[in-house]
């Protein structure tokens, strides 16, 4: 999958690539929300344009700081997480950046151990 993204990225395509791709907040309490800044960069040979974020939890919400980035171009992913008193323990949940032009999403994982 990563090998297609190098091969349009010599094609003239943009290509997203995080600082990281498992953010571990470890240790929260239910109820509150945490977050955390998760830098990004465009390292293709071309503009990109992000099209949507969107998690598989109401618990966890992704905010871009810009949608568009220009080849060499940064930002900033913020990705709020709030433990549900529901459900305690260790918890795992998705975050997928759908890009312009691209067959697939980027998948972030969000791993957190509610108290």
């Amino acid at each position: 999958v990563y090998i297609l993204d190098v091969l349009q990225a010599n094609e003239k395509s943009g290509l997203l690539v995080f600082d990281e791709e498992v953010i571990n907040f470890g240790v929260v309490y239910a109820g509150v929300q945490n977050a955390v800044d998760v830098g990004f960069e465009n390292v293709g040979n071309d503009s990109i344009v992000i099209e949507s974020v969107n998690s598989n939890c109401g618990c966890t919400v992704g905010t871009l700081s810009s949608n568009v980035l220009a080849s060499g171009e940064r930002g900033t992913l913020e990705v709020r997480f709030t433990g549900d008193s529901k459900r305690r323990g260790e918890q795992v949940r998705s975050i997928a950046v759908t890009v312009r032009d691209k067959p697939y999403p980027i998948l972030l994982f969000v791993k957190a151990e509610v108290k």
